[in-house]
């Protein structure tokens, strides 16, 4: 089972504090087993491959194209804590799009030190099906740069890495417009209105983002007279819902201060890939981490109700990765979990990965442990 070698290998990567109050990673003694149960996970794809690859950007080998067939199944090493990395790489892998704008990416020189390089660098040996595990530490070091949280070896997390490198991403490959295949696949655009309730005068207020946060309520809502099964709908529509403001506002028209509602819509152009974060972490002194099951779907997401007026494009969306994480906020392990070709599942965890059997419960995939949701257009799949 999919779920009993996560088990084992989640113990591989449990955070233990050091002396300087830092983080390390310790190998537990089920590592042997594990890595046994994973014995021929390798194997699945009828391909020659080269067992590990680590990428030397500076050389001149040349790189291969992207073999679309293999469906980009390749692992990551973890080279320090770095699962929260590596979920996250697997998930930006398995949107079309993105790999296939990389494919064709190419620099002057192999002394390039952008980030975007080192990304399809990275993306072409994972998707090439000539390597059963990669490792992406050039493109760590790159992001370290432009995110500095990163450049330790403690754990991080995974949405903050998809942002980081995204943000960087954009940067180095913006137009005289400020667009970017970043802005082109990810850029959500939203409308918060609050109104006044003396004169209903609407105060709009637009903005962009890369993924839609999601807050969560407590495990204890599932207790008692609140005990129910939650939704992905349920928690769209209580972010996109109006409600009273907090607090005072002051209302520019009436020239006083006074009380107010607050709406936010999304806005068209609906995004090519919409990203969802699962507010999981509280990241106060506890540490504590919110393991409300939250059900969501696999195809025919519709976005499009929430919009200010009905999109003319599709606002359907199917589920295409997961980045999960599993344990607290001091001692846990990020996995990923991929729709690939043929709509086949998998699961990766570090260099190791495997498919998902149709057999299996969708239980397996859809757990408490989702954190970050990528869903893609029906009709860009």
């Amino acid at each position: 089972m999919v779920q009993n070698g996560h088990n084992a290998l989640v113990k591989m990567c449990q955070l233990q504090p050091n002396g300087d109050g830092r983080t390390r990673q310790t190998v537990a003694n089920t590592r042997k087993a594990a890595t046994a149960r994973f014995s021929n996970i390798h194997s699945a794809p009828k391909l020659s491959r080269q067992k590990h690859k680590e990428p030397k950007l500076d050389s001149e080998e040349s790189l291969p194209k992207i073999n679309p067939s293999v469906g980009g199944l390749c692992g990551l090493e973890n080279i320090g804590n770095t699962c929260f990395m590596n979920s996250a790489l697997q998930c930006l892998a398995n949107i079309t799009a993105m790999t296939q704008h990389f494919d064709n990416l190419f620099s002057d020189s192999p002394d390039d030190q952008t980030v975007s390089y080192a990304y399809a660098h990275l993306i072409k040996l994972m998707w090439s099906g000539e390597n059963s595990s990669v490792t992406p530490r050039e493109l760590k070091h790159r992001v370290n740069r432009s995110a500095p949280i990163f450049s330790d070896n403690g754990q991080q997390d995974s949405q903050e890495f998809i942002n980081s490198l995204l943000d960087a991403l954009h940067k180095e490959l913006k137009d005289d417009s400020n667009e970017s295949i970043v802005t082109q696949l990810f850029s959500i655009k939203t409308r918060s209105t609050v109104t006044c309730s003396h004169c209903f005068m609407p105060d709009p207020n637009d903005q962009s983002s890369n993924f839609l946060p999601l807050p969560l309520p407590p495990s204890s809502f599932m207790s008692g007279k609140h005990a129910k099964q939650l939704t992905l709908e349920y928690l769209l529509d209580d972010f996109f819902k109006e409600a009273d403001l907090d607090g005072d506002y002051y209302c520019a028209m009436c020239n006083q201060i006074t009380v107010a509602k607050q709406k936010s819509d999304l806005c068209s152009p609906m995004p090519q890939v919409f990203v969802i974060q699962l507010k999981r972490f509280t990241y106060n002194n506890s540490n504590d981490k919110i393991d409300t099951f939250i059900e969501f779907p696999f195809n025919n997401l519709d976005l499009g109700r929430y919009a200010i007026a009905q999109p003319s494009d599709d606002s359907l969306y199917d589920l295409i990765a997961i980045s999960n994480h599993q344990g607290s906020l001091s001692s846990g392990h990020y996995t990923a979990t991929a729709r690939k070709v043929n709509d086949k599942w998998f699961s990766f965890n570090d260099q190791y990965f495997e498919e998902i059997s149709s057999n299996i419960n969708r239980r397996q995939i859809v757990t408490n442990n989702a954190y970050v949701l990528v869903y893609s257009k029906q009709r860009n799949r």
